[in-house]
């Protein structure tokens, strides 16, 4: 029966956690704040694409993001696009995202700086 609960336990901690498959380098973490959040549009920055973001489901669309946003931040992602925002019938929401590091980002106004 300990095992049971165990196992069970460890399905319920993986299943509710916001995932992330790295398609690109890991870079040092950024504060949350300082991720931009981008809806079905690209920086607008010469940009490294670092990973795709799924959250488990919340309870709101801003939940679901927050989480979104601090994963990118903890890959050191400057933008997060949000590609989809899946409701199931009970208002639960979910999001797929995409992370984005740019080459040049001033942290202070979180503004994109053209390369000279």
């Amino acid at each position: 029966m300990r095992k049971l609960v165990i196992v069970l336990t460890i399905f319920v901690v993986v299943g509710c956690a916001t995932n992330v498959t790295m398609t690109g380098k890991e870079y040092p973490s950024v504060a949350p704040l300082a991720v931009k959040i981008l809806f079905k549009e690209k920086p607008k920055c010469r940009y490294e694409e670092l990973g795709f973001i799924s959250t488990p489901l919340s309870w709101n669309q801003n939940v679901a993001i927050e989480k979104a946003r601090k994963k990118a931040a903890g890959i050191g992602a400057d933008y997060l696009m949000i590609e989809t925002v899946h409701t199931n019938q009970y208002n639960d929401v979910s999001v797929s995202a995409i992370a984005y590091k740019c080459d040049e980002v001033d942290r202070v106004n979180v503004d994109i700086r053209p390369r000279q």
